[in-house]
This record gives C-alpha cells, sequence and structure tokens, in this order.
C-alpha cells in the first residue's frame, strides 16, 4: 500500500489519534478509583450511600471527558483505514453506536471490526499485525456484560482495564500505518 500523505498531514493525523487517546486514558484513569470504591463496598455489602454518592459525582467529569474522547478517538483511528479495507465510514463507526439496543450488535463492528480492518491496512503496507483482536472482541462481550446488575460495577472496572488495553493496541497500529516508511519510487512520483 502506498502512502499517499504527506509527512506533515501524517504528523498531522498521528498527533490527533495521540492525544485523543492519552486524554482518554487521564480521564479513564480518573474514574477507575472511584469505581473500585464502590466495587468494593458492593462486594463487603455495606455500600455507605454517602460513599457511593461521593464516588459518583468524583466521576462524572472525568466520565464524560472520556466518553466524548472515546468516540473521537474511534474517529480518529477509523479516518487512517483505506476506504477500500474499512467495513463502514468514520462516522458511522461512531453515530451508530449512540442508537439504543443497536448500539450492542454495533460496536462488534465499530470496536471490534476497527482491530480487524486496521490490522488488515497494516498486512496490506507489508508489516505484521498489531492490534490484538481479541483483546477487542473481549472488551465488547465485557462491556455488554456490566449491564448485569449484581456485578456491574465490577465488570465496569474490567471493562475500563481491557478497553485502555485495547484503545492502546489501536494507538500502536495507527502509529505503526503511519509511520511506514514511503517506498522511493512513491516520492518521485509525487513531485
Amino acid at each position: 500500500m502506498s502512502n499517499n500523505f504527506s509527512f506533515s498531514s501524517n504528523q498531522h493525523a498521528l498527533d490527533k489519534v495521540t492525544f485523543r487517546f492519552w486524554v482518554l486514558c487521564i480521564s479513564l484513569l480518573a474514574i477507575l478509583p472511584t469505581f473500585c470504591i464502590m466495587g468494593i463496598a458492593s462486594a463487603v455489602g455495606n455500600a455507605d450511600d454517602a460513599v457511593v454518592g461521593v464516588c459518583a459525582l468524583l466521576s462524572i467529569l472525568p466520565l464524560i471527558i472520556a466518553s466524548i474522547f472515546s468516540v473521537l478517538f474511534l474517529y480518529a483511528v477509523w479516518q487512517q483505514v483505506p476506504p477500500d479495507i474499512a467495513r463502514t465510514t468514520p462516522s458511522k463507526a461512531v453515530i451508530f453506536l449512540f442508537i439504543p439496543f443497536f448500539n450492542i450488535y454495533w460496536q462488534f463492528i465499530a470496536i471490534y471490526g476497527l482491530g480487524r480492518d486496521l490490522n488488515q491496512a497494516l498486512k496490506q503496507a507489508g508489516l505484521r499485525q498489531q492490534v490484538n483482536e481479541t483483546v477487542g472482541l473481549t472488551y465488547c462481550i465485557v462491556s455488554i456484560a456490566s449491564c448485569i446488575p449484581a456485578i456491574s460495577t465490577l465488570i465496569a472496572i474490567a471493562s475500563l482495564i481491557i478497553g485502555l488495553v485495547y484503545m492502546s493496541s489501536l494507538k500502536n497500529g495507527v502509529v505503526k500505518l503511519l509511520t511506514v516508511p514511503q517506498p522511493l519510487d512513491d516520492l518521485v512520483n509525487s513531485k
């Protein structure tokens, strides 16, 4: 696969994906301690309403930031998958996640499918596969399981951790794809 972008546009795309990834990570890590406190309190059986309320309040802002940047991150990563490989467009991938009940199915396309398509793009570029598709599939399944009331907090913690691992894998795949050296004949033909 020849790289049709100049270095500056590749660098801009790389900066955008990396920035969104780190904001997402920081906001998710800010949520993790409050989820852990709520999970421990629920597991022990003495979940004080005040403790749960404070934890929920402390996690609202990071949760909003994480939600926004997860969507922006997914969109930015989908933009890097060549159209001839991508199973959907970046806009559809993100927008369809907001359709109630359909999003349960769609996350397997938009999130798990993204890893598969990115691996195909990496393979087409002559690179070994980078994105861990199994972690993406696990994330989709665990995020659905987090709706089970009795264990939702504990599963949500697992979902956060698995999601971070998968997003890191996606970011590394995009970095690899955008930093692949352009063949010399492509450089000569682009002038």
